[in-house]
This record gives C-alpha cells, structure tokens and sequence, in this order.
C-alpha cells in the first residue's frame, strides 16, 4: 500500500462530506475500530458512500462489500442520521469496456460519481476474458463477432428486466466496448431492430472512447438507423495509441451521430474514461457533469428553485 492514496484520501479530493457519512455508517454499525482497516480495501469505503448517497443501488454492490463489513446486504443503506439520499434522481445505465467490469469502471469513474446528482446502473458483461474481466462480445478463433445481435438483444433485455420493475432510464453511458453497444443499441432502436427497453426515450447518451471497427459489416441493418439522433457527447483521448484511438477510427465512430445533436469533447489522456492529471480531469468533469444536468433536466430544475 506504499506509496498508494487510500479511498478516504482519495474521495477528499472531490467530496467534502464523504468521511463524515461513512463515520456516521461506522458508528452506528459499531464498526469504528476498523475504520483504518477497512480504509486499505481498495474502493471498498467509496462504494459504500455511493450506496448511502443512493447514487449506486445496493444490489448493484458486490457481494464481497457487505461481507468485508459482516453485515447483511440490507444493513447497507441510507439511515435517519445520514444525509437523505438522492431523490426522483435520473438514472443512467453504464456499459463497462471488453475484458473490463463492472467494478473497474465504477473505479474508474469515481470522480464522476462523487459529484453525481443521478443514479447509476451497472450492467456487467457475461463473457469471461481473463480471470477477472468480461465483454459483452464473443468473438471466435477468426475474430468474427459471434451472435452479433444476440449481444445487442442480451443488453437491451437486461435493462428490460430493470424497466420491468419501474425503473425508467433517462441516459446511457458506456466506455470502449461499452460505447460501441449502447450506440448500436440506440440505432437499433431507430429502426425497431433491437428490443425497447420502455416506453419513454432516452433523453441522452454518452460514449467515450467508441471505436466503428468491423460493425458495418458485421450488423449493417443498425447502420440503416443513423446517424444517431439522442443527444450524445462523444469523447476520445487525445493520446489514445491504440488501435481504437486511430484518426480513421475515431472519424468513423463519430460519424454515427447526428451533428446538430452531438456534442464531441475530447480529453487529453490514453484509452480512458477520465484523464487522471487534477486540472484535466477537473475540466473533463464539468463537461460530462453540464451534459447531464441540462439533458436530465437538472439544470432547469435548479434554476427553477433559485427563482
């Protein structure tokens, strides 16, 4: 852990409140003894704050995160003595990267959630690549994308099933791979290819990092519907040396969307969904955080509190 910050060190650079609500939690857990212990669990402490602040729904945590507190799942969440949670927040769906996770891009997005005044939903992929990493693609030996439009109805039904249960998306978000899939999804539904999710459209849509590579070959009918009219911020890293990072197919990926609805910010960093220099990433947040709020409705909605 030498030389590491911890999730409290960490969370102070972009929280003001975050210690005192996961004191409040440890206190009325008896826990406040392994407070430092716990601390050196990487990402452990600042997933439970982003339950208790209702920014991430308990079920969406890691099994491990109640056991690491020897609580019951239940025992996690917001109480009288804790901030109130968010309320009647717009939810946004993310699509983690291939041979990423769900838990790494919460990581990764930590700065951005810290701030969120939105719920998030994490949709993990099923494919197992690597030990710990997964992809909402399979592709064989030749590197064809097996099923292509069995991974976009397999996304689609999983948020389906959320719809099901009353919850309506405002946004999506997804990061590389993640990106491509929500694009693709979204065009699909323009042309009533992939499965709606509800009734309601999305009101926005964020892809960071989207690469075309094979997909015009591979799913052509979703091609049929673009550009893609939703709202969109489009955003690459300007030291993206990747493959997926090239000028061609940069151009190409952006070309998915419709100008007088896309907003292209770009940062300046690798294959990554946020910068990690302080002052770039400061930057890169109030641009993503200004998309939100004002196709969320949120800036109107302060605005009209303030009047």
């Amino acid at each position: 852990m030498k030389g590491r910050l911890t999730d409290l060190e960490v969370m102070a650079m972009f929280s003001q409140n975050a210690e005192d609500l996961i004191d409040a939690f440890l206190r009325d857990h008896n826990l406040t003894a392994q407070k430092e212990h716990l601390n050196q669990k990487t990402g452990l402490l600042y997933e439970l704050y982003l339950a208790l602040c209702g920014v991430l729904s308990v079920d969406d945590l890691d099994e491990s995160v109640a056991q690491m507190f020897g609580l019951p799942q239940g025992d996690i969440r917001w109480k009288e003595a804790f901030p109130p949670a968010l309320e009647n927040a717009p939810r946004i769906v993310f699509l983690h990267g291939m041979g990423g996770s769900s838990k790494g891009l919460r990581k990764e997005l930590l700065p951005l959630l810290m701030k969120a005044n939105f719920r998030a939903i994490f949709i993990e992929g099923d494919k197992n690549m690597g030990k710990h990493g997964k992809s909402y693609v399979q592709r064989s030996a030749e590197g064809d994308v097996i099923n292509p439009m069995a991974v976009l109805h397999s996304v689609a039904n999983k948020m389906k099933d959320l719809a099901d249960k009353g919850i309506t998306f405002h946004g999506i978000y997804g990061f590389s791979q993640g990106a491509i899939v929500a694009s693709l999804m979204a065009a699909g539904w323009n042309k009533n290819i992939v499965p709606k999710v509800q009734a309601a459209p999305l009101k926005f849509m964020i892809a960071q990092c989207g690469s075309e590579l094979d997909w015009r070959s591979t799913i052509p009918q979703c091609f049929e519907g673009m550009p893609i009219t939703v709202p969109a911020l489009v955003s690459f890293g300007k030291k993206d040396f990747t493959r997926f990072g090239t000028r061609k197919q940069t151009t190409a990926f952006s070309s998915w969307f419709d100008k007088a609805t896309c907003t292209r910010v770009d940062h300046r960093a690798s294959h990554q969904p946020l910068p990690s220099d302080m002052r770039r990433l400061g930057e890169h947040l109030e641009s993503l955080l200004a998309f939100i709020n004002t196709h969320a409705g949120l800036e109107t909605e302060r605005e009209n509190l303030e009047a």
